[in-house]
């Protein structure tokens, strides 16, 4: 093929946009020693170069493209073209002169590193003596047989910026003179030269929804923390911390009137402050990476990079977690990394091949939920999850993750008929690879952030997911125990009548549990889609429903867990959680709902300031029955203690019936000061009559040596510390 030949396949392959490797074709070039330019601009009549004060002519080539011939080396010079469309000039940015957009490899394989090389990248090159400011997009696509970068930049011309095939499957190009805000997305060929359908970036970090679904280009440099001091504080160890965690769909806790204000910054304002003054020690976030749905709560995201512009910009998001800070509250997010959405615009087949999901459908869909799994057998996979982990810990300085549906990624038959899953290499549900994903994502975690939380979300109780993973374990600080939530609401519906045959739903989970790094989750599922809401979920009517919510509440934060309750739970919200809808925060103007809230701050407060109650959480010496075998009378009893003197009772009354003399047995001798009492008129009780203190006298019996003898209320708990 001669020379000829080959520039009118290139001009060809450039006019379908099928081309794959521009810089071998356009840009400046030297021929005999003779400067040569050529240029692509589709539309153009006529085409000038702008160097150093110069205007000189291109000569029309073939289809689009122009050249100049016989003209003094360039020598890396940066120019300018002066196009002409119709009458009307415009002065351009020519890419192809912009040869060093390279990454090295560690930059595009370290999960550390990859998110501050893949994508736009806002970034200065130089051209002999200028430096030139741009943004250099970068984006795998390694079964594409063409890309090219489409945007307002160019109005969107599939045809007009060809992108080039770099090394490891990337193709790249870097725009000069363009900066922040710019929408923009990607055209690409797939490996038979098939036109798909357009594609945002995988690692934008901003996002439109409207009118389109548009990656933005976006520079994460620009924001000034505020947040050294909390940054910087001095911490216990992470089992060891107090955590009452209070999670939070953002855009329904307190919707702003005020369209000006972002949802992120209206929070910062109003949910931060709030949150302290509640006594919580952390915010968890439902998940905010961008998804398309306006009926979805984040559950199946797109893109994972950007946090949805519905509430804000990502700077706006950074303001709202730096005031949280500030207010001495840490931020959880809830993060996906188990399915994607279909979204043609997506993941989904995106270089026209399964690049992020399994080719078989029982291993790599959702038939049911329309979702696709990421197949974790590739690594290429692997490091796009884990770099999207280390992303948020880094850029948003959010203080921990818990990873949505982590049974459902460790199971292949999670919800799943036998014929709708495949078997592992040993006839097993377990999927290796999930697992070896999110050993891999912990230990990255905790060596880059070690103060951050990692949580599992595991509803089925699967071994091993708290331990470290030199042990074996899938190294997550804390699991959910949902199972135990589910079973003590289910002891909570039952009238009191008929408790007694299920008051080992209360004992068994927690007797199974003891030691174990858990987290007891009152969350949005368990009081949303048919539940109902949490108050409802308790027996009886008027008062004794709001008695059986106190008592409940004053069990679980005596439980040897970490804390965690969904939005509206502090309150005793009425109806069932729905998205859709603002929080009923008019509630709160009742005596009986401001009496749960001032109950749930005191229990907050009363859960940080009283070492026993959290230091032990996650070692069997903290905890300790008392009282759990008599069913008839429905009392339950046990003690916290820390490492040190620290030893507080927990007494619960599950009935109907007031005990003005129920003898406890105790591990120390001495005087018990009463701390909180869920039947006191503050939080709209009876008001019972219990004792203010009592001292305990010794007995001989077969676990403990000593008791003490206490009134307990109907359907209260009573907290006492030994002085």
């Amino acid at each position: 093929m001669t020379k000829q030949d080959k520039d009118v396949r290139a001009y060809q392959q450039l006019s379908t946009g099928s081309f794959s490797d521009p810089f071998s074709f356009l840009g400046p070039a030297i021929d005999k020693d003779q400067g040569i330019l050529r240029v692509w601009v589709p539309g153009a009549e006529s085409v000038y170069l702008l160097v150093e004060q110069e205007r000189v002519e291109l000569e029309h080539e073939s289809y689009s493209g122009f050249i100049l011939k016989q003209y003094a080396p360039l020598n890396e010079q940066y120019y300018r073209l002066a196009a002409d469309f119709s009458g009307s000039e415009q002065i351009l940015d020519d890419p192809y002169q912009f040869h060093n957009i390279y990454a090295e490899y560690d930059e595009l394989h370290d999960p550390k590193e990859m998110y501050r090389h893949m994508g736009a990248q806002p970034m200065t090159l130089t051209r002999g003596d200028e430096c030139i400011s741009g943004v250099r997009f970068l984006v795998s696509a390694p079964h594409a047989s063409a890309c090219s970068l489409v945007g307002e930049f160019n109005q969107w011309d599939d045809l007009s910026l060809p992108m080039q095939r770099l090394d490891y499957g990337i193709w790249g190009l870097f725009l000069p003179n363009i900066s922040a805000g710019e929408k923009y997305g990607f055209q690409l060929k797939g490996p038979r030269g098939e036109r798909l359908p357009f594609k945002v970036d995988p690692w934008s970090f901003h996002a439109s929804l409207s009118p389109h679904f548009l990656s933005v280009t976006f520079d994460h440099s620009g924001y000034q923390w505020q947040d050294e001091a909390w940054q910087t504080r001095e911490i216990e160890p992470i089992c060891k911390q107090a955590i009452s965690v209070y999670e939070v769909h953002l855009g329904s806790w307190m919707p702003t009137q005020d369209e000006s204000i972002s949802v992120y910054r209206h929070l910062a304002d109003t949910l931060a402050p709030y949150v302290a003054e509640m006594g919580y020690t952390h915010i968890e976030i439902m998940p905010l990476a961008e998804w398309v749905d306006d009926t979805g709560v984040g559950q199946c995201p797109v893109s994972f990079f950007a946090p949805t512009s519905r509430y804000g910009s990502p700077d706006e998001f950074k303001h709202f977690i730096d005031c949280c800070h500030q207010a001495n509250i840490g931020v959880i997010l809830a993060w996906v990394a188990g399915h994607f959405t279909p979204h043609e615009q997506g993941l989904v087949e995106f270089d026209g091949t399964t690049l992020y999901h399994h080719p078989d459908p029982r291993i790599g869909q959702d038939q049911d939920c329309h979702l696709y799994f990421f197949d974790y057998s590739r690594e290429h996979i692997r490091r796009y999850l884990v770099a999207n982990a280390l992303f948020w810990l880094e850029q948003f300085h959010v203080d921990g993750l818990r990873v949505d549906g982590v049974a459902s990624m460790l199971c292949l038959d999670d919800s799943r008929s036998h014929e709708q899953w495949q078997h592992n290499i040993d006839g097993g549900n377990r999927n290796y690879d999930a697992s070896a994903l999110l050993k891999w994502l912990n230990e990255e975690v905790h060596k880059c952030y070690p103060r951050a939380i990692t949580i599992a979300e595991d509803i089925r109780m699967l071994q091993g997911v708290s331990e470290p993973t030199f042990m074996g374990g899938l190294g997550f600080n804390f699991h959910w125990q949902v199972d135990w939530v589910r079973s003590s609401l289910h002891f909570m519906a039952a009238l009191c009548t008929e408790r007694e045959e299920s008051l080992i739903d209360m004992i068994e989970p927690l007797t199974s549990l003891i030691g174990e790094h858990s987290i007891y989750p009152i969350c949005h599922d368990e009081i949303a889609y048919g539940r109902g809401s949490l108050l409802n979920q308790m027996a009886g009517e008027g008062k004794d429903k709001l008695a059986n919510y106190r008592v409940y509440f004053g069990y679980v934060y005596g439980l040897p867990t970490k804390k965690m309750h969904f939005m509206g739970c502090e309150f005793g919200q009425n109806d069932e959680w729905c998205p859709s809808k603002a929080m009923p925060w008019q509630l709160c103007n009742s005596e009986a709902h401001q009496g749960l809230d001032i109950l749930v701050s005191d229990l907050n407060k009363l859960y940080r300031s009283q070492a026993a109650l959290h230091e032990l959480d996650c070692d069997p010496s903290g905890f300790q029955w008392l009282a759990n075998e008599d069913r008839h009378e429905l009392i339950l009893a046990y003690s916290r203690q820390s490492s040190g003197d620290d030893y507080v009772l927990v007494i619960c009354n599950f009935s109907m019936h007031y005990y003005s003399e129920s003898q406890i047995g105790v591990a120390y001798e001495g005087v018990y000061q009463l701390l909180l009492n869920t039947d006191a008129a503050c939080y709209h009780g009876d008001q019972g009559l219990v004792s203010e203190s009592v001292e305990s006298t010794y007995v001989s019996g077969e676990h403990f040596n000593h008791s003490v003898t206490v009134s307990i209320p109907p359907l209260s708990c009573l907290y006492y510390r030994l002085i």
